[in-house]
């Protein structure tokens, strides 16, 4: 699938898909370390293509925004998750979603009102969502969408923080609430210095911010006990749960909490 015509070919399928809800919404759950008591989940896309099994979000969310396919993706997306969600919320087995949204999406002017119309749909309340801000961009566009979403009641993250020069700089101008501490810098944090002192930056800098923090790509014990000593907020990885598709996280919850 390396050829233009290949890429083309899975760009159709990939609108097809999108056009007949076939792709999947998976939940990885984010644990808040005072606590030790799950915050959070994220939702992830999915999707099993019928002649090349599972294609990776890393092929085909860039597909999908080069196509003008990524508002479709993300409104599915966004009203499946609440969808689910909505109950998990209302139990108090988790107390926020966090789902993608790309800045590709808000340049073509419906993000709020897709925000909108999935929370009236799932009767989720704004409160309980979280936008994460997914892509590394020299400027994000529209930053009075931003506001508008803020205004709604829904909270904003930037995600993969450190990665990109321009990330600085939106602390200043975007009504962000949480940085999400990329998994590249977790996977150095127990192992090499600089590792360490590149998260323990991103805190100090984010407690100085009033910033939550998320750490990504927790999978080692050695990594999240470095991570309880840097006064990290919350963390998620394949160490607190692995993305599961929805029965299976909702029944991973209700586990957890010791309701089965």
């Amino acid at each position: 699938m390396t050829s233009d015509l290949g890429r083309r070919q899975l760009a159709d399928d990939l609108r097809a898909a999108v056009a007949e809800g076939a792709l999947q919404v998976w939940f990885q759950p984010q644990l808040r370390l005072a606590s030790d008591s799950i915050a959070g989940a994220e939702a992830l896309c999915r999707w099993h293509h019928r002649t090349f099994g599972p294609i990776q979000p890393t092929v085909f969310i860039p597909l999908a925004e080069r196509d003008s396919l990524i508002a479709d993706l993300e409104r599915l997306v966004l009203n499946r998750a609440c969808t689910l969600a909505a109950p998990w919320i209302a139990a108090g087995l988790i107390r926020r979603l966090s789902v993608n949204l790309s800045p590709r999406h808000a340049e073509m002017g419906s993000a709020v009102d897709d925000v909108v119309q999935a929370l009236a749909s799932s009767a989720m309340e704004a409160s309980a969502l979280e936008l994460e801000i997914t892509e590394n961009h020299p400027a994000l566009p529209h930053a009075g969408i931003w506001e508008k979403l803020r205004e709604l009641g829904v909270s904003l993250a930037l995600d993969d923080f450190g990665t990109c020069h321009s990330n600085l700089a939106y602390l200043g101008r975007l009504p962000v609430s949480a940085l999400k501490i990329d998994q590249s810098f977790v996977a150095e944090i127990d192992v090499a210095g600089k590792g360490r002192a590149i998260v323990e930056a991103v805190i100090g800098l984010a407690t100085a911010f009033g910033l939550r923090t998320v750490a990504e790509g927790v999978n080692r014990a050695e990594q999240l006990k470095t991570l309880r000593e840097l006064k990290c907020d919350e963390v998620q990885g394949f160490l607190i749960g692995e993305p599961m598709p929805a029965e299976v996280f909702g029944r991973w919850l209700h586990e957890r909490a010791g309701l089965t």
